[in-house]
């Protein structure tokens, strides 16, 4: 939200995630420090419960599914090229649309809260999601990236 609440305080000086998650990683360290967090430690073997992990890995330690292509090392710099297209795509959209795209797809809000939030109606709300997504396909296209490229 502090993203959503101030977007003048982005001097652009870092990319638009960096920038974000600088700002999350403040705020999950200032709950941290709070006083009044109780600390709470959760141990599933305590309770009986299976290992959330178990079933993922062989005897050898690798997986048994493949790994998704976006999970390995060699698809990460095709992935940061990608967000730095949507990054600079995103800028390029009038602020509301960027906004209520962000809030949407990046925040995960639904779409009655977002439409109380910023004050829309909810058929403005999804014709400002759809131009939003019409605008970052065509931008994103004209910079080279296709959903097969991106797959």
């Amino acid at each position: 939200m502090s993203v959503l609440e101030s977007p003048r305080a982005y001097r652009g000086e870092a990319s638009l995630t960096t920038w974000a998650t600088a700002i999350l990683k403040n705020k999950i360290a200032d709950w941290y420090r709070s006083p009044h967090q109780k600390r709470r430690v959760y141990n599933a073997a305590d309770e009986g419960e299976t290992d959330p992990t178990e079933g993922l890995f062989n005897e050898q330690g690798s997986y048994l599914e493949p790994v998704p292509a976006w999970q390995q090392p060699e698809g990460r710099e095709a992935q940061r090229q990608i967000m730095s297209t949507l990054e600079a795509c995103l800028r390029h959209l009038p602020a509301q649309t960027g906004r209520v795209f962000m809030m949407r797809e990046w925040l995960g809000f639904e779409t009655p809260e977002i439409c109380e939030r910023l004050g829309l109606s909810a058929d403005n709300c999804r014709m400002v999601l759809h131009r939003a997504r019409m605008g970052l396909r065509q931008c994103m296209t004209s910079h080279g990236h296709t959903a097969r490229s991106a797959a």
